[in-house]
């Protein structure tokens, strides 16, 4: 009987196992990412624990360089530090990982970068009035975490 278990569990890891490496390969993920995914799929705790500890042997898992990537990514896409912390935070990595990593980046480039937007956004709204077109803007970097008084510096550096 106990050898059925053992081999139904070890089945069942080499699934989770498998599943795990498929999840992995579209893109990176965080630890607690990855275990809610097992456990809705394979609803075995057990089971999501030994993959999580096996993925972490194999260094398959890496909250720090996950968040190094999505960081990078976000920062691509002129999202805000304070945003992307958030962001890390509610995908299970720890507030000193999330904190480390966003403070890596370059707020100067990051600055020049959301001018160079906002001049683009300026150009493609020209045809609305001023107020309107200011508030397109505004919305457009507040949903990406910039906070307000930055964007009414820039806008009236401008």
């Amino acid at each position: 009987m106990t050898e059925d278990k053992d081999k139904k569990k070890k089945e069942e890891f080499s699934k989770a196992f498998k599943y795990a490496q498929k999840l992995l390969a579209v893109r990176l993920r965080s630890e607690e990412e990855l275990r809610k995914r097992i456990n809705i799929k394979f609803k075995n705790k057990e089971v999501t624990e030994l993959v999580i500890q096996e993925l972490k042997e194999h260094n398959l898992v890496d909250d720090r360089e996950f968040a190094l990537e999505f960081t990078q990514s976000k920062v691509a896409s002129l999202w805000h530090p304070r945003l992307i912390m958030v962001e890390l935070m509610k995908r299970g990595v720890k507030k000193e990982i999330a904190k480390e990593v966003t403070s890596l980046v370059d707020m100067d480039d990051l600055k020049r970068r959301v001018r160079e937007r906002m001049s683009a956004l300026e150009l493609r709204n020209k045809h609305l009035p001023v107020e309107k077109r200011k508030r397109r803007i505004i919305s457009y970097f507040l949903r990406r975490g910039f906070p307000l008084d930055f964007l009414q510096d820039l806008l009236s550096d401008e």
